[in-house]
């Protein structure tokens, strides 16, 4: 589908030289075989297009009082900031890819 978007726009004239930069995957749920099982077609398909960073999917344990209980600020958003962190080195992967290939 992604190829197919890719070429409509070529066609059209928006671009005759657009390109796909990569792809990052995100919503991956380590937890579920589905997430890796396509991790791995993805990666199979689009080889080296897809970026090693994976945002992984907002799951906190749950937002029942229960999880809530007894948990200081700080241990409740770490994982805002684990999620923060694989942006940022999304980010800097694609940094470092688009300046190899203004190199080469």
């Amino acid at each position: 589908m992604m190829n197919r978007v890719l070429t409509q726009l070529r066609e059209a004239g928006v671009n005759p030289n657009l390109e796909i930069f990569g792809v990052v995957m995100t919503m991956f749920d380590g937890r579920t075989k589905l997430s890796n099982e396509v991790v791995t077609e993805v990666r199979k398909m689009l080889g080296s297009r897809v970026f090693e960073t994976v945002i992984p999917r907002k799951y906190e344990g749950g937002g029942s009082a229960q999880f809530l209980a007894n948990r200081s600020f700080i241990t409740i958003n770490t994982a805002r900031v684990r999620r923060l962190m694989k942006y940022s080195r999304g980010v800097f992967e694609a940094d470092k890819r688009a300046n190899v290939r203004m190199l080469a």
